[in-house]
């Protein structure tokens, strides 16, 4: 039995966790391509 609770509990939070994780890279990646196209407005 607890090896079905483990595995429930690692698939749980492998779906939770790797979304997030993909949306917080995206949202910083996203965030340092903005500041860097302001810097370039900026300074052109």
């Amino acid at each position: 039995m607890a090896i079905i609770g483990g595995l429930i509990a690692s698939q749980l939070l492998t779906l939770l966790t790797t979304p997030v994780v993909y949306l917080l890279l995206d949202k910083l990646r996203r965030r340092g391509k903005h500041e860097h196209e302001l810097s370039r407005a900026t300074t052109a």
